[in-house]
């Protein structure tokens, strides 16, 4: 009898095949069946997986198979792999509700987003004869199995035979995940099709954007390689997106460079040199952030500008060796309240990108006037910078560009509307545009500290 016994403890696919692999590859390759053989048994032996990224490679699988999974494993883990845990565990967007019918992108001149979303347009088509399954209690089971081989319509097909609508989306939003946890990028193809037939469709990209996003590297020792792979990955995204592309990818940039400056101090031009030129205003703002993390109490907007240019000026990169830098996780870092939400009259011109998030800011192809745009836009966004002297007496003045003296409005209502609202008390812009935002009612001013993402 003790030979079963052994047997049935040492089989290959149990738990014991993941505590005999050496790496993340090998992991990745037995978790499945590690998982059918003894589902507990994994999640004990998860938090003790030593390399980080290896933790969050391996939660994202498993939250993937089925959310279900990681029911009280999260506390167990530390950043940021508790992060991408709760990102799969907790669904908020299922506390907050579905928001009714999917808007469509800005209809401007000046393109951005309006928010994140994808188009219903995208989703699945269902052949004229296609059938629900009948597959009662495991339709979701079925519809993540389908979209782990890359099938959007059978995996649809499962989450339409479910009877309540909002079930149904939550279900294609599970899929979308767990095709991308499966496949890696070359599952957007399959997720982003099933996000957009999602109501929740923007956390939807929101989750496969990150979880497809390879590591980052921090900003200041860049490996060329680990580029190019985001940009593969960026390919790959825009592919599925197709006419959501930009926006998509706008959003993936936002995120991984973000990354990127996770915790840095510095600011050099080793991004610059390797980042396509969609990525750019991202490399901008949050060179902003450092920069004026360290910004004196008489530097002003021009002196800070010119210093971000000049730091991230390629010629100017600080000689660190490639791969010197760790990888590092991809991760949303977001803040309490969007500075610009909606677009008064006129606004919906104005081109903007993703920050800090699913905030925007505006953004402008004149490497100059956009480094003044991050600054002010880092500023508006995150309450613990400080707001440099001397906004105010750039509005009003016709020799500034219309767009940033709009920008220090925006600016100046949310970090100091009294400043805002004497200028405005006995002076106008000459343009129609900034003189809707200043005559606006200011906003009160942010929060004292930042709130942490919880769906990081």
């Amino acid at each position: 009898m003790w030979w079963i016994l052994w047997m049935s403890c040492a089989r290959p696919g149990g738990v014991e095949a993941l505590r005999a692999c050496a790496d993340l590859p090998c992991q990745e390759a037995a978790l499945d069946a590690a998982v059918d053989a003894d589902p507990a048994a994994v999640r004990a032996w998860l938090p003790q997986v030593a390399d980080p990224l290896a933790q969050v490679a391996l939660v994202s699988r498993l939250g993937g198979r089925d959310p279900a999974l990681l029911a009280g494993l999260c506390p167990q883990l530390s950043p940021p792999a508790s992060l991408r845990c709760e990102r799969f565990a907790s669904r908020p967007h299922l506390r907050q509700g579905g928001r009714g019918p999917t808007p469509q992108p800005r209809a401007a001149p000046g393109p951005g987003p309006a928010g994140l979303f994808l188009s219903p347009s995208l989703a699945p088509v269902l052949p004229a004869t296609a059938a629900r399954p009948d597959c009662g209690a495991r339709c979701r089971e079925v519809a993540r199995g389908a979209a782990r081989d890359g099938d959007a319509v059978q995996a649809d097909l499962g989450c339409a035979a479910l009877a309540d609508p909002r079930e149904s989306s939550e279900c294609r939003f599970e899929a979308a995940e767990a095709a991308v946890a499966q496949l890696g990028a070359a599952g957007l193809a399959t997720a982003l099709p099933l996000c957009a037939a999602s109501t929740f469709s923007g956390s939807c990209l929101d989750h496969v954007t990150v979880l497809a996003a390879p590591p980052a590297v921090p900003a200041d020792r860049v490996d060329p390689q680990a580029v190019a792979q985001a940009r593969r990955v960026a390919a790959t995204l825009a592919a599925a997106a197709g006419p959501q592309a930009a926006l998509a990818t706008d959003y993936f940039w936002a995120t991984w460079v973000g990354s990127a400056f996770a915790g840095q101090r510095q600011v050099h031009g080793d991004l610059a040199a390797l980042l396509p030129a969609q990525a750019l205003p991202h490399l901008r703002f949050e060179a902003a952030r450092v920069l004026l993390a360290q910004a004196g109490p008489t530097t002003d907007l021009d002196a800070m500008a010119d210093a971000l240019l000049a730091a991230l000026d390629p010629a100017g990169a600080h000689p660190g060796g490639p791969g010197a830098g760790p990888r590092l996780p991809v991760v949303v870092a977001r803040v309490p309240r969007p500075a610009w939400l909606r677009d008064l009259p006129g606004e919906d011109t104005i081109p903007s990108v993703f920050a800090l998030g699913t905030a925007r800011r505006p953004t402008d192809l004149d490497p100059a006037v956009d480094a003044r745009l991050a600054l002010l836009a880092a500023m508006a966004l995150d309450p613990s910078l400080p707001v440099v002297p001397g906004l105010s007496a750039l509005l009003g003045d016709p020799d500034r560009p219309e767009l940033l003296r709009w920008a220090v409005a925006l600016t100046l209502s949310l970090r100091e509307p009294a400043a805002l609202q004497a200028w405005a008390a006995t002076r106008t812009d000459p343009s129609p545009r900034v003189q809707r935002r200043l005559l606006r009612a200011p906003l009160p001013p942010h929060p004292a500290q930042r709130v942490p993402s919880a769906s990081q």
